[in-house]
């Protein structure tokens, strides 16, 4: 049986193309540091899993970024081209589960990816405060129809992701296991909350301190 692998989607940390909503705040360079400090964060985490991970790298032309994880020890990809769902589905084109997290919620319990991992349930969705979620376990045997619901004419990046995603599992009898629940950093008020979290990784704490706006 093929093992399960986790995919982090993430971006190469290049100012005004990541963390733009943080920008107001914090600036362009220094909302591209924090992407960065959120990529190695979440990455770290993982690591405690043992769990074989690949790192999905997109909106980085020179390569530069993808080089950097690679001489981590990471194993690395380009990211394909299309929507989210685009990107998520062309890496369920083999057999086996795949857990897909991305780098905006840094708090998560690493016993939580891998109950992801190894839920018998065709998918499984750990939710994030915004009403999307912060990871998504899916089995490589899904058929089409299942990947069409997850994926197809999904309105990423507002509230209706989580409710529309049950809502077509439901309806076609697909049976989803919910894991624990957290939040994603997206905007100021988010980094406000993650400053006074004390599960706030801390090489990211350290980060944060510096900032003006926080202190």
């Amino acid at each position: 049986m093929t093992p399960p692998t986790v995919v982090v989607l993430t971006k190469a940390p290049i100012p005004g193309r990541c963390k733009t909503r943080l920008a107001p705040l914090v600036g362009l360079e220094q909302a591209a540091l924090l992407h960065r400090a959120f990529t190695d964060a979440t990455l770290e985490l993982l690591r405690r899993t043992g769990l074989s991970v690949t790192v999905s790298v997109g909106g980085d032309p020179d390569g530069r970024f993808q080089q950097l994880l690679a001489t981590r020890g990471w194993t690395v990809e380009a990211q394909p081209p299309g929507s989210l769902g685009d990107r998520m589905r062309s890496c369920l084109q083999s057999s086996g589960r795949r857990v897909f997290v991305g780098t905006d919620c840094v708090v998560f319990d690493p016993d939580w990816i891998t109950a992801a991992a190894t839920s018998v349930a065709p998918v499984a969705i750990a939710p994030s405060d915004d009403g999307g979620y912060w990871a998504l376990s899916v089995d490589g045997g899904v058929p089409p129809s299942v990947l069409d619901d997850l994926f197809v004419d999904m309105p990423w990046s507002t509230p209706e992701v989580l409710p529309l995603t049950l809502r077509r599992c439901s309806l076609r009898g697909t049976p989803v296991e919910l894991l624990p629940q957290s939040y994603d950093i997206d905007d100021p008020s988010d980094l406000s909350r993650l400053f006074h979290d004390s599960r706030c990784p801390a090489q990211l704490r350290s980060l944060l301190e510096t900032l003006p706006c926080l202190s």
